[in-house]
């Protein structure tokens, strides 16, 4: 099995699903309980070599908060018209994409919690739009500004009511 030791077979691991029965995307999702340079690597050259938006949406989730950032903005700006001025940092992606524990990395690691993309949303924001209740508790242990407004003049409150999602 990919990423454990050489003596570990598959029936050691029976939660482990196996990869014929599953697809490309959730195998690279699958692959964020075994970190590593090697991994990591081979799931940077799967998102510069795809065309499947799932399976590059995959890559990218786990690609966020690892040291891969140039990676992910050099696919995104490479294959949507405008993307380098949305203004994305990786906490934004992981706040879309409700990963706390990318979230609690990323802010130790110093990410700014009130960082504004392109259109004024903070991560607080994103999160309060995809209705990531427990996302939203994350980022606001760290003491995000409350009342930060959107270029629409929105705030973070305003939207997660407009959405009726959180």
């Amino acid at each position: 099995l990919y990423g454990y030791p050489p003596n570990v077979t598959s029936k050691d691991c029976p939660n482990d699903f196996p990869v014929s029965n599953t697809s490309q995307a959730e195998f690279i999702t699958a692959l964020v309980s075994f970190p590593s340079q090697e991994i990591d690597k081979a799931v940077r050259v799967v998102l510069h070599s795809t065309d499947n938006d799932p399976l590059a949406t995959a890559c990218i989730r786990y690609l966020v908060g690892r040291g891969t950032d140039a990676d992910i903005q050099r696919y995104v700006e490479a294959r949507i018209s405008g993307a380098g001025e949305v203004g994305w940092t990786p906490l934004h992606v992981a706040a879309e994409s409700g990963l706390r524990n990318r979230i609690e990395v990323l802010l130790c690691q110093g990410a700014e919690i009130d960082r504004r993309a392109a259109n004024g949303q903070t991560a607080l924001h994103i999160a309060a739009t995809h209705g990531n209740t427990a996302v939203v508790e994350t980022l606001l242990r760290w003491r995000p500004a409350l009342n930060v407004k959107d270029e629409q003049g929105r705030t973070p409150a305003q939207l997660a009511m407009r959405f009726d999602s959180t």
